[in-house]
């Protein structure tokens, strides 16, 4: 977890493509594996449930940051004012299955990883051609 003002989540925020997009996220969450994203929602569900609730018991006004999931390669939506990033550039597993035809990425995985992988077995996927964009944003 990165929190503002230490070195490591000013420069985790600036690593941008687009410079007008930088901003000051509340937290930078970098998790390696799919249980601890699934932690990491379910904590963030229960605190958004625990939050709403409090609001409607003694009407303070609580804000609520927005969970906003980049795959490290940050874009506007990736990263907003105030949110609390789910940054997944540390899960980038690429899994082939050369007979069944198929491919699993996680979600921080990039172009040039799909590729390096792909060629290992001879095999290629149409993409675009900038290797350090995410395979999750490209094909959303």
């Amino acid at each position: 977890i990165l929190f503002p003002g230490t070195d490591r989540y000013e420069l985790e925020r600036m690593d941008v493509y687009n410079y007008s997009s930088i901003c000051h996220p509340c937290l930078i969450i970098q998790p390696k594996r799919t249980a601890e994203v699934s932690a990491i929602v379910k904590g963030y569900q229960t605190g958004v449930k625990n939050t709403l609730a409090e609001i409607k018991k003694t009407g303070a006004n609580l804000g609520i940051p927005r969970l906003c999931v980049s795959g490290g390669r940050n874009s506007m939506n990736a990263m907003m004012e105030g949110s609390i990033v789910l940054d997944l550039s540390r899960m980038n597993g690429v899994d082939v299955d050369a007979d069944a035809g198929t491919v699993t990425v996680q979600g921080g995985t990039r172009i040039y990883e799909l590729d390096d992988e792909l060629a290992k077995h001879g095999l290629m996927a149409v993409t675009g051609t900038v290797g350090r964009l995410g395979v999750v944003g490209t094909v959303l």
